[in-house]
């Protein structure tokens, strides 16, 4: 889903100061009130924020505090490592909801893949809703993950199955990956 430039000063602004009421997000952002409550109202509806409580102790209105709403959105993290595969699922206010550590040797491209699909739609069950609020995937790998074997100390076997992961090819079955977590995604549910 696409975001004015204001919506996400807006959700920046809330990153960055947590819980705020209108004014104060106006005041933060430079926008004009009225033009602060557009993109606002937007936040709202699509739930990516949410109204919390009034704050009392002035002299005037009792403002409504807003703050990004952790289930929002999520993102889901994937580390690659020589000896050991990470996958967190992280809702939007950055808090990590749920992680996958696999200690083990990695293996070809292709049944590591699978083993990330598995693991990843498992996250995606033992939290509801959030593949139907993924927002982005990140994926992390050491520099020439195939490289540094000598200095490493990795045995010829191990090296050997480390090229597998070199070059573009790894990109290409990257789109795969993603597009069929995509896929899942979409299958269950569409974004409002």
């Amino acid at each position: 889903m696409e975001y004015s430039q204001n919506a996400r000063l807006v959700l920046q602004c809330l990153r960055r100061h947590g819980e705020l009421s209108r004014a104060e997000i106006s005041r933060m952002t430079g926008l004009s009130a009225q033009t602060a409550s557009v993109p606002m109202n937007k936040l709202l509806k699509d739930e990516l924020v949410v109204e919390t409580h009034k704050r009392y102790g002035s002299i005037s209105k009792p403002a409504t505090q807003i703050q990004l709403n952790p289930q929002g959105a999520y993102s889901l993290g994937i580390k690659l490592g020589r000896k050991d595969i990470t996958i967190v699922l992280v809702d939007f206010a950055g808090v990590v909801i749920d992680r996958v550590f696999l200690q083990q040797d990695l293996s070809q491209p292709e049944a590591e893949m699978e083993l990330i699909l598995q693991q990843s739609n498992q996250l995606f069950s033992n939290n509801p809703g959030s593949a139907l609020r993924l927002a982005g995937i990140g994926v992390a790998v050491p520099f020439q993950l195939e490289a540094w074997h000598n200095e490493l100390g990795l045995d010829q076997e191990t090296s050997n199955r480390l090229a597998a992961w070199a070059g573009l090819m790894l990109l290409m079955r990257w789109n795969r990956v993603l597009a069929a977590m995509y896929s899942w995604k979409m299958m269950e549910q569409p974004l409002r």
